[in-house]
């Protein structure tokens, strides 16, 4: 028939799934999820899923970066598959942070595609943690219904998987479409450039539309911020990213002073005595310990603000003859991370104080709920620090912070 696509010239789609090892170990589904998925997405666009799994131990860094950056024909779709377990895992969120980092600078955040292989409270749009909240954002897809009552052969997991089929095929021909408009844009061409058709129901291959969400497919200036627009900001997120280090100090402080003026345990001889001793201690733990956690959260966000400054400023430093390449950079980056070396110590100085509560913990509800707010704090400076470590430290220095 004249004018049909050729499938069998489609580019594969380009999947990452990353699980808790754990998870899988108990459920036994990743492979009944992954075998399913190609089937349908083959079914419904004739491209077939390139999909890689088993990345235990494995952080992405600047590897998920440069991967999204170049894929343009094939663009990159990555599957969380958000648990308690996968919340408390390092390599898992180092993941997850590094494919948002890059979704984000290309502007195609649709192609992370949380899904949850059981229910979990823990994601929740007042959840302190950002990536729990990144994930009910965006509307993730539960799989517990065909895991736990219809079996990965039941007509409800063959369901669950064809609307999670749906989902990717859709998102992905939307950001095709934008990752195709912003090339052409970057490349200043004004003339009409050919791309492979989207079928009516945005599936599968692309076309890029007459003019992009930025208005400036046409040639026509970018809004985008320039070189030193962008060093501007970088400087800024790197005063706020202090000014969050510091503010952390003194409250990590009064956490220790309350512990040292109280009495100690060991003095205690009945409940009524470990009661009072607990409900005292919270109530002084409880002001530093949410200070952490406001103060690690916006860390966090200064460090992604900085990633995605100085992605822009590498991209544009590539493009430009006049300005510096993207190896005279590097003195900046070095200067960048040897601000940062302190929040290391910081980490483990916090990571041990709040160590040290656990025997308490266990004993008393008033002193884990006062608590679980610092907790959360040292959570986003922990993956605060795995952003950092995903700038390519310059040879010589060494990642800043391994967990």
């Amino acid at each position: 028939m004249s004018g049909a696509v050729d499938f069998s010239e489609q580019t594969p789609i380009r999947l990452f799934v990353s699980y808790a090892h754990e998870d899988d170990r108990q459920l036994h589904f990743i492979d009944p999820f992954v075998g399913k998925l190609k089937y349908f997405v083959k079914a419904k666009s004739g491209r077939y899923l390139d999909v890689f799994l088993d990345r235990e131990g494995i952080g992405w860094g600047v590897d998920w970066r440069d991967e999204i950056a170049s894929s343009i024909e094939s663009a990159l779709v990555f599957i969380p598959m958000v648990s308690a377990a996968y919340l408390e895992s390092p390599a898992c969120r180092e993941e997850f942070l590094a494919f948002e980092a890059s979704a984000a600078a290309r502007k195609v955040e649709e192609l992370l595609l949380p899904v949850l292989p059981l229910n979990t409270p823990l994601v929740t749009s007042s959840s302190p943690d950002p990536i729990a909240k990144t994930v009910e954002r965006l509307q993730y897809r539960s799989l517990e219904a065909g895991i736990l009552e219809g079996g990965f052969d039941s007509p409800k997991w063959a369901a669950l998987l064809s609307g999670i089929s749906d989902d990717l095929l859709a998102v992905l021909g939307r950001a095709e479409s934008r990752l195709f408009s912003q090339e052409v844009a970057s490349s200043g061409s004004s003339r009409s450039v050919p791309g492979p058709q989207v079928p009516s129901g945005g599936v599968g291959i692309f076309r890029p539309d007459h003019q992009n969400s930025e208005g400036n497919a046409d040639g026509e200036d970018s809004d985008e911020l320039g070189i030193l627009d962008q060093v501007v900001s970088l400087e800024q997120d790197l005063s706020g990213l202090t000014n969050s280090v510091e503010a952390m100090k003194p409250a990590i402080e009064a956490l220790g002073a309350a512990v040292q003026l109280a009495p100690g345990m060991e003095t205690l001889h009945t409940a009524k005595d470990w009661q009072v001793w607990s409900l005292n201690l919270a109530r002084k733990l409880a002001e530093p310990a949410v200070e952490i956690q406001t103060q690690g959260l916006k860390l966090l966000d200064h460090a992604k603000r900085l990633d995605k400054s100085f992605s822009s400023l590498r991209s544009l430093s590539n493009g430009q003859s006049d300005v510096a390449s993207v190896a005279e950079l590097g003195p900046v980056l070095d200067s960048l991370l040897s601000e940062f070396a302190g929040i290391d110590d910081m980490s483990g100085d916090m990571r041990g104080l709040l160590d040290s509560f656990k025997e308490a913990e266990v004993l008393s509800a008033a002193l884990r709920k006062s608590l679980r707010p610092a907790r959360a704090g040292l959570r986003a400076v922990q993956d605060a620090l795995r952003i950092i470590n995903g700038w390519n430290p310059p040879a010589g220095r060494e990642p800043i912070g391994e967990t």
